[in-house]
């Protein structure tokens, strides 16, 4: 496994050990995608080959999501000639910006997507005050 050094961008980015440090520490089973498809929305896209949606959990919490697998274990053993498809437990977890809503999960062809959007209450937002 290839495991990248942040230290030479930390005298950059002063404050920001943690986000660095979190960098490198990001999962890389199962592979995902994180696309944004409009402003405010994004989809996480994650490859879980031979998982059903029974044995795939999506949790949200205190702006923590989680992802978590649990490969059920087989009554009896194949004989494999060859073994491409990993069948192992994973948990993953993203922390999600202020006002980050769960819209939907769903899984079809071994590809799970959440669908994410971030709906800031109006008083929260940005205001322009005009200068007299």
């Amino acid at each position: 496994m290839t495991r990248l050094d942040f230290s030479p961008l930390n005298a950059l980015t002063v404050g920001f050990d943690q986000v660095l440090n979190n960098l490198a520490k990001i999962p890389t089973f199962p592979p995902y995608n994180i696309e944004k498809t409009e402003e405010g929305t994004y989809k996480l896209t994650f490859a879980v080959a031979g998982f059903s949606k029974d044995f795939v959990e999506v949790k949200l919490k205190d702006n923590l999501l989680s992802v978590r697998g649990t490969m059920p274990k087989a009554d009896n053993e194949k004989d494999f000639l060859w073994r491409g498809i990993a069948e192992r437990n994973f948990s993953t977890s993203f922390k999600l910006a202020d006002y980050m809503n769960v819209l939907d999960a769903k899984m079809e062809d071994g590809i799970l997507s959440i669908d994410l959007k971030q709906e800031i209450p109006e008083e929260k937002k940005e205001k322009s005050i005009k200068v007299n």
